[in-house]
């Protein structure tokens, strides 16, 4: 008798283990899921700062650019003004 007793109490924690087995994976598998769209929503986020930020750093670049093409044109215009002058000068002292 004693051991139909023992036989019914061990099912018994085995059917407990079971369904707290079959809890913590419905539990495991919600938290899964919940950390799987912070994660997605994280990367989204990365996504949008890395494109935001080479489109700043494109628009940086090409106002350096257009700037540097000013200060060039700019020496350039000095040095013709300056080579007529001296030019000018040399040649109205001979």
């Amino acid at each position: 008798m004693k051991a139909c007793y023992d036989c019914r109490r061990d099912f018994l924690a085995l059917v407990d283990q079971t369904v707290e087995f079959a809890r913590l994976q419905c539990e495991m598998g919600a938290t899964a899921a919940e950390v799987t769209d912070l994660a997605q929503t994280n990367v989204r986020d990365a996504e949008r700062e890395i494109q935001e930020r080479t489109r700043r750093i494109t628009n940086t670049s090409a106002e350096s650019a257009r700037s540097m093409l000013w200060v060039a044109d700019l020496a350039t215009l000095l040095g013709v003004i300056f080579a007529v002058t001296t030019t000018r000068n040399t040649t109205s002292r001979s």
